[in-house]
């Protein structure tokens, strides 16, 4: 890409991030005004600090000194507001969505940066050195991008859970040998004792494309917990409606000043241990992994074969 591009995706970098900063701060302003209107926080009683906390959530788009890099804040909250505050908050979403193509136009390009302790030039990712150049080099990418969640009609009753998932990713044989083989060749440098782990599951899938080279395998990240919410509006002839969302973040939705919470089950205090839940019926994953080196499963007898695989090999 040309220089001249480079300059194109940090103007837009920096707009998005302007436009998204502006409207952040306007609409923690407008919520620290609406102390009137119903708010409820996890694990906080008093009303003047949950709407602080609530506000933090929401304007904290940067690392704290003491945060984990894999650590995202989290504030889960359901919070009454205007209509007028609403718009706002989905003004903020888009901000956030063009900041995110922003960013995501930048993945995997570098730049000549010169370091003037060593007195040398050196290759750096683009987005660092934007970020670095805008002051903002501690932007926290997940919390900066992630959207704020509205409801367009109050609930009658809110239940908020904790949820166990897993990232499932579908892979062919063949993307799963290359990665293995990618794998044993970075070990024979770094973890000589990690090359026997690749052979074997080499040889393992080769023996399935031998047998037939249409299946399909699941890469499965490790299950992570987050709190969901169970969302229930009942309409006037007494239908139901359920809905169940993301819940890192505060619900907000449409009220006036001086009403009382929907129907609300906080969150537990403690995760249910692990199996306390049914097995799920319609699970298409083998439990057991297949391979060592990668986290890499079976799908279940019925599942195994897909029809992009088919496309992919011109079958019918």
């Amino acid at each position: 890409m040309i220089k001249t591009n480079y300059v194109e995706l940090r103007i837009a970098l920096r707009d998005a991030l302007a436009a998204m900063e502006t409207h952040i701060e306007a609409l923690g302003g407008r919520l620290m005004e609406e102390g009137g209107y119903p708010l409820w926080v996890d694990g906080i009683e008093d009303p003047n600090l949950a709407r602080r906390e609530v506000v933090r959530c929401l304007t904290g788009i940067t690392y704290r000194d003491d945060q984990d890099p894999h650590e995202v804040e989290r504030c889960t909250a359901l919070v009454g507001t205007t209509d007028q505050t609403l718009a706002l908050a989905r003004e903020v979403n888009r901000d956030k969505q063009a900041l995110a193509r922003a960013l995501r136009n930048m993945d995997g390009l570098k730049v000549d940066v010169t370091d003037p302790d060593l007195h040398a030039v050196r290759r750096e990712p683009l987005i660092k050195a934007a970020l670095r150049a805008l002051g903002r080099e501690r932007l926290h990418r997940r919390q900066a991008t992630r959207q704020v969640e509205c409801l367009d009609v109050a609930p009658d009753s809110v239940t908020f859970i904790w949820s166990r998932s897993r990232k499932v990713e579908q892979r062919s044989l063949q993307q799963v040998l290359a990665a293995l083989q990618k794998r044993m060749e970075h070990a024979r440098t770094f973890k000589p004792g990690y090359v026997a782990y690749c052979e074997d599951d080499i040889r393992r899938i080769e023996r399935l494309i031998e047998n037939d080279p249409l299946e399909r395998l699941a890469e499965v990240d490790p299950a992570h917990t987050h709190p969901r919410a169970n969302v229930v509006w009942i309409d006037g002839d007494g239908a139901m409606t359920r809905r169940q969302r993301r819940a890192m973040t505060p619900q907000f939705y449409p009220a006036r000043a001086g009403e009382k919470l929907p129907r609300l089950r906080p969150l537990p205090a403690a995760l249910p241990p692990k199996g306390h839940q049914l097995e799920r019926r319609d699970k298409t994953v083998e439990d057991t992994p297949l391979l060592s080196a990668m986290s890499i499963h079976r799908y279940r007898e019925g599942y195994r074969y897909f029809d992009e695989a088919r496309k992919e090999f011109g079958m019918p």
